[in-house]
């Protein structure tokens, strides 16, 4: 059994542990609020352009480069995660399912990472977008993901990619987040009929029109779920940091009981010790 110097020792450097994740745990509180009122007020300017979007697609007689995937080219895939640990398996489950595409796809996979985790998870095999940083907090943000979009379609018009993907940390709330995956591009038609399809006028073409529609979508999309990954590694880091917490608050607790169990195991042996040499000495002066 340890000594109660030994685990007074240990109770301090468990408290040293737990100011650090209350501090994290605080942080990311605090950084949690604004990044998800900046997600809740992308939802209707998103929302909006989908339904626009979709009302067009139900036409028949649309057409467009961006609804047919190339027969040639390989599958590209936007992989988004955190730029930083201590958020549980946030990270891990959006490369394990990354990798878990790879893996079962049966053409070349050409993977572009965003995030610092992503970079790092995948390496040489990761692919770069030229003029972007890696980083998710550099990234999240209108600007680049106007570049992003703008490559990734200049790749799919010159039919070097036929496929784009996106997966990413999904933000159901603060709770919870789960990993999603999404195809850009090609772009599929809606199956529901709810959307309006009644007459547009649109000028000066449906194609024209469609065109541009397609590119802001995508931008704005891609701007989403930058955003959507960061406000849910914030919420992942939350959640593990108050786990963190109270877990070193119930070591503390346990190393605690060991130290007074201790202590008392210490004061009840010299106790025995006094008192052995008391009657000792005792049975000595009486010889």
């Amino acid at each position: 059994m340890l000594k109660p110097r030994q685990i007074k020792k240990r109770i301090k450097g468990v408290e040293n542990i737990q100011q650090i994740t209350k501090a994290m745990k605080l942080v990311a509180a605090v950084k949690i609020k604004p990044k998800e009122k900046e997600l809740k007020s992308l939802l209707p300017y998103q929302e909006e352009i989908e339904r626009i979007l979709y009302r067009l697609l139900l036409k028949e007689e649309v057409r467009s480069p961006f609804l047919i995937s190339p027969e040639t080219g390989d599958v590209a895939i936007i992989v988004v995660a955190g730029d930083k640990g201590l958020c549980g398996a946030f990270n891990y489950n959006i490369l394990r399912r990354a990798f878990d595409f790879i893996k079962s796809s049966d053409g070349k996979v050409k993977v572009y990472p965003v995030g610092i985790k992503a970079v790092k998870a995948f390496g040489k095999l990761a692919e770069k977008i030229p003029a972007v940083a890696g980083s998710l907090s550099e990234l999240a943000n209108y600007n680049s993901a106007l570049k992003i979009v703008d490559y990734f379609i200049e790749q799919f018009l010159l039919k070097k990619i036929k496929e784009l993907r996106v997966i990413y940390g999904g933000f159901i709330s603060t709770m919870e987040q789960r990993v999603k995956e999404e195809q850009l591009l090609s772009i599929k038609k809606p199956v529901s009929t709810k959307f309006y399809t009644d007459f547009i006028l649109i000028e000066p073409s449906i194609e024209v029109f469609l065109e541009r529609l397609i590119r802001k979508y995508l931008q704005q999309k891609l701007f989403k779920i930058m955003i959507e990954t960061a406000t849910a590694e914030l919420g992942a880091r939350l959640i593990a940091m108050t786990e963190a917490t109270d877990n070193a608050e119930e070591v503390i607790s346990q190393l605690a009981l060991q130290f007074y169990r201790a202590r008392q195991e210490s004061i009840t042996t010299e106790i025995v010790e006094i008192a052995t040499g008391a009657e000792a000495i005792k049975m000595a002066g009486g010889v």
